[in-house]
């Protein structure tokens, strides 16, 4: 198997001939090889592995088409479990959500100190205690507006993945500016 994988293209066609005139199991060890091939980090390997197992996923010899299928399938997971666009595209993902939550929970304790400040001011409540609730007020703010820029970044950088550009890219079309070319 070690030297199929060192031929490479060349070797596919011949796979996919082992996998549709020859035995029972030359045709599953084939469709295994080009499950392997269609891994490849080179994208000719790659392209041919796929055009192979497609083909044999038609196959009239149901055992054939069924590992073919089952070998598209897997590998498609993989693929898509591996991705670096995809566990980037996630990642941000989960960046946004935590950013989004915590700027609700900041609101939430805006709204609580203001309600509790309405509340001194009404009964006449010493003033020491408004500069404590002043200072929670600032420090909710910022904590609000570095969850805010955690959010945007995570926008940015998460557009510019799905969309296939750099975030530099992303974040310049989002002001309005022409991208820059190199």
């Amino acid at each position: 198997m070690q030297q199929l994988f060192e031929i490479g293209r060349p070797a596919i066609g011949l796979l996919k001939e082992a996998a549709i005139a020859g035995s029972l199991e030359q045709a599953i060890r084939a469709v295994r090889v080009l499950k392997e091939l269609h891994k490849s980090d080179h994208l000719g390997v790659r392209t041919d592995a796929l055009a192979a197992l497609t083909l044999l996923r038609g196959s009239p010899r149901r055992s054939v088409a069924r590992r073919a299928a089952e070998a598209l399938e897997v590998n498609d997971l993989w693929r898509r479990q591996n991705d670096p666009a995809v566990v980037a595209a996630a990642y941000w993902s989960e960046v946004r959500a935590e950013a989004s939550h915590q700027i609700q929970q900041a609101q939430l304790e805006v709204r609580d100190t203001m309600d509790e400040m309405r509340r001194m001011t009404a009964a006449g409540l010493p003033p020491e205690r408004d500069t404590e609730l002043v200072e929670s007020l600032r420090e909710t703010t910022r904590r609000m507006g570095r969850a805010r820029m955690q959010k945007v970044r995570g926008d940015i950088y998460g557009r510019a993945i799905t969309h296939g550009q750099s975030p530099e890219r992303s974040q310049e079309s989002d002001q309005g500016g022409t991208p820059r070319t190199k």
